[in-house]
C-alpha cells in the first residue's frame, strides 16, 4: 500500500541518554514485552531514552504487527522494513490530512488515529473508484440493465473489492469499453483513481483538470492510444514512470500543480512531437526546466500567435 507522498518517515532519532544498568539488566524478549503495550507516540519517545529501546525501535517484526493492527493487509506488509512501515504512517497522517474532514485529523501518531485515518482514506477511495464507474457508465450511455451497481456495492468500504469489481465489470463489457475514445473525469474532487483505469485501452483523450490527485497508478502506461491527458489544477509533483511509453500522446496539460522539476527520465521518452504544457507564474508550483529551453518556447509561440498564457515545452529541445 503506497499513497505517494512521500513526507519524512516517523523518527527515532538517537538516544539522548545511555543505557542505565537496569535496562541493560532486562532480556531483549523482556524489552520487546513492553513495546508490545506501547502506543506507537509512546514507543517513539521510548526509543531516545535508551540505546537498547533505540534498536528495539527499529525491529521489522514489531512494525509490521502495529501495520496489521490499524489495518492494512498482511500482504502489504510482507516484504516490508521497520523504516517503510513508518514512512507509511506518516503517508497516511499527511493524506488524511488532504481530505474535505482534514480539520479533525490530528498531528499525533496513535493506533487509534491512524486506523480512523486509514478508513477516511479507505472511504474516500471507494467514493472516488465509484464516482469514475458511474462516469463511464453515463459517457457510454449504457441501458438501465447494463448499470451494474447496486446499493450494495455502493456502500462497501474496502477499495481492493471494489477495484476488483470494476475490473471484472469493464471485462464483461469490453464491447461497449472499446468504444470510448473520450473520458470527462473533470470537476468531480476526485483524490484517488482506480488501477484498472489502464482497462480503457481505446481512450484518445482523459480529462482529469480540477480535481485534488496527488498521484496517479502506473496503469496509466497501458493507455496506449491515449493522444491528449489535461491534468490541470491538481496537487501532482509526479508522473507514473511509463507515461513515457504512451507513443501517441500529443498534450500533456500540468498547469497549477506541484511539480519541482519535469522528470527528464519521462519526458525523454515521449514522442518528439507532444508538447507539455504548464504554468510558470506560479513561484510556490515553479519548474525548473533549462532557461533557454523557455526563452525559445516564448518566443516561437509568440512569432506564430500560438501563445496561450503558458509555455509549452518541447521534449527534443
Amino acid at each position: 500500500m503506497s499513497l505517494t507522498i512521500s513526507p519524512k518517515p516517523l523518527s527515532t532519532e538517537e538516544p539522548i541518554s545511555p543505557d542505565d544498568a537496569l535496562i541493560s539488566a532486562l532480556p531483549a524478549e523482556m524489552k520487546m514485552y513492553i513495546f508490545d503495550y506501547l502506543d506507537i507516540k509512546d514507543v517513539l519517545q521510548m526509543s531516545r531514552s535508551s540505546r537498547s529501546f533505540y534498536n528495539l525501535a527499529k525491529d521489522n517484526l514489531f512494525w509490521k504487527q502495529k501495520a496489521i493492527q490499524i489495518g492494512i493487509p498482511d500482504k502489504d506488509v510482507v516484504d516490508t522494513t521497520h523504516s517503510s512501515i513508518r514512512k507509511l504512517f506518516a503517508e497516511i497522517l499527511a493524506f488524511a490530512k488532504r481530505l474535505p474532514s482534514s480539520s479533525s485529523v490530528s498531528d499525533v501518531i496513535t493506533i487509534e488515529s491512524l486506523k480512523n485515518n486509514l478508513s477516511k482514506i479507505n472511504k474516500k477511495k471507494c467514493s472516488d473508484f465509484m464516482t469514475v464507474w458511474e462516469k463511464i457508465i453515463e459517457q457510454l450511455k449504457l441501458s438501465s440493465t447494463d448499470l451494474c451497481i447496486t446499493e450494495e456495492t455502493k456502500a462497501i468500504e474496502n477499495p481492493d473489492i471494489l477495484e476488483e469489481m470494476f475490473s471484472e465489470w469493464i471485462e464483461a463489457k469490453k464491447n461497449s469499453i472499446n468504444s470510448l475514445t473520450y473520458l470527462s473525469l473533470a470537476n468531480l474532487n476526485l483524490s484517488f483513481l482506480p488501477t484498472f483505469i489502464g482497462k480503457l485501452g481505446k481512450l484518445e483523450g482523459l480529462d482529469l483538470n480540477n480535481n485534488q490527485l496527488s498521484s496517479l497508478p502506473e496503469s496509466f502506461g497501458k493507455l496506449s492510444k491515449l493522444e491528449w491527458l489535461y491534468l490541470n489544477n491538481n496537487q501532482l509533483s509526479s508522473l507514473p514512470t511509463h507515461i513515457g511509453d504512451l507513443g501517441k500522446l500529443k498534450e500533456v496539460y500540468l498547469r497549477n500543480n506541484e511539480f519541482s522539476a519535469l522528470p527528464e527520465s519521462i519526458i525523454g521518452k515521449l514522442n518528439s512531437s507532444c508538447h507539455i504544457i504548464h504554468d510558470m507564474t506560479n513561484p510556490r508550483r515553479s519548474l525548473k526546466p533549462v532557461i533557454a529551453t523557455a526563452v525559445i518556447s516564448f518566443v516561437a509561440a509568440s512569432i506564430l500567435g500560438l501563445f496561450r498564457t503558458g509555455i509549452i515545452f518541447k521534449n527534443n529541445l
